[in-house]
């Protein structure tokens, strides 16, 4: 049976292929150009970008399984079968509550608030939710995560100046400005989801109606993360990278804001616009830098054909500095900067934010308020059973120098 290591590899090895061949029309392009080559070339592009993006994928979801103690192998039966005890520990509970469970499926579940019917998903079930979302949110991946059990967390922004100035033998100008402190505050959002299943189906099924439903629940709840990491309004949801107000371009830093880097064009990527993207980021932040974009984006950048933006794009091998604990893949690299794919970033266009670069760990802030709850509720809706899951987890920047946006315009 192949494992997922094997068609990682086997992903990357496509993925090497098909990039060669892109760089391969490219040189073409530069002594011949007709339509053709063009079309080669925006075929190869489509294909290396999607294949990249599917590396990405594969990668992260093996390094969520890494982090939860690596793949399991077929001689794991004891692992297994703790896994099938708490499952059907708590597809017990969901049908009958807890009258005739014995005291070995009672240690499988976890109350929260027993007087008012609330169960926590039992500890497997709670890594593997955790787990997709991860797995489907790359800013998860980039920003840095902390699990809490309060409701919002401040930071302190030490981001101000103290002034001085010097002055002649003997003679003083007296007082001089003191830095001031700052704050920002996070608070845990809540996502929530209500399915239903009706009693037939948790009776009668054939398959785990349970590990379904989670499976459903976290993959939407990833994408909603995703998407609120990005563009989140910050009132029911968490504040978003893309929705600061803009600092202008060469400015000195303000509080609040987050440089926007002129691009030069309003449809397309341009060579001079990337340059002053990475060199506006200072250089504390550049050793963990990544560029962030959408895979349309990155495919734009791979289609200009008869130009040398294609020398800008190459795959560093998997195994690099700064990969020690990962799932190595190779990471596509522009201009030297490693890139990763976000979906919900924006499409170029007047005025949009196409690209994002910078720390993230060091920029953005990902509160995780403890627990996952799931609530069984077969009463007010006759027949069927209401599943009620709340996650609560809050966003937003720490750090308003370590990120910078490429603006189409």
């Amino acid at each position: 049976m192949t494992t997922g290591i094997e068609q990682l590899n086997a992903a990357v090895k496509d993925l090497g292929t098909s990039f060669d061949e892109l760089k391969n029309a490219h040189e073409t392009a530069t002594r011949e150009i007709s339509p053709a080559v063009k079309a080669e070339i925006d075929r190869r592009a489509e294909e290396s970008a999607t294949k990249f993006e599917q590396v990405q994928a594969m990668q992260a979801k093996l390094q969520a399984a890494f982090e939860r103690g690596g793949e399991r192998t077929s001689e794991d039966d004891a692992g297994k079968k703790k896994d099938a005890d708490q499952r059907d520990a708590l597809k017990h509970y969901l049908r009958n509550d807890d009258r005739g469970m014995t005291p070995e499926q009672l240690k499988q579940l976890s109350t929260d608030d027993n007087p008012n019917g609330g169960y926590l998903v039992p500890t497997g079930t709670l890594g593997m939710i955790n787990a997709r979302i991860f797995e489907t949110s790359p800013i998860r991946r980039l920003a840095d995560v902390r699990p809490t059990s309060l409701k919002s967390v401040t930071i302190n922004l030490d981001d101000d100046e103290a002034a001085a100035r010097w002055e002649g033998e003997g003679t003083t100008s007296g007082e001089t400005a003191t830095p001031g402190i700052g704050q920002v505050e996070i608070v845990a959002k809540k996502m929530e989801a209500e399915p239903r299943i009706t009693m037939e189906d948790l009776q009668d099924s054939e398959f785990d109606m349970e590990a379904w439903l989670i499976r459903k629940v976290s993959e939407k709840m990833g994408r909603l993360e995703n998407t609120a990491f990005l563009t989140g309004n910050g009132v029911t949801q968490p504040r978003g990278i893309l929705t600061y107000d803009a600092g202008v371009q060469g400015a000195d830093y303000v509080r609040g804001q987050i440089e926007q880097i002129a691009n030069g064009s309003t449809t397309a990527i341009t060579e001079n616009g990337l340059i002053d993207l990475i060199g506006s980021l200072k250089e504390e932040y550049q050793l963990n830098a990544t560029l962030l974009m959408k895979r349309a984006t990155l495919v734009s950048i791979m289609k200009l054909a008869g130009t040398t933006n294609y020398r800008f794009l190459n795959l560093q091998p998997s195994g690099a500095p700064g990969q020690t604990g990962k799932v190595l893949a190779p990471s596509m690299m522009l201009l030297d900067r490693p890139v990763v794919l976000a979906n919900d970033m924006p499409v170029v266009a007047n005025g949009a934010l196409p690209i994002a670069y910078g720390d993230f760990s060091a920029a953005y802030q990902i509160l995780d308020r403890v627990g996952i709850s799931v609530l069984r509720d077969p009463y007010t809706a006759k027949g069927r059973i209401k599943y009620y899951t709340t996650k609560r987890v809050g966003g937003g920047v720490k750090n308003f120098e370590a990120i910078k946006l490429l603006k189409a315009a």
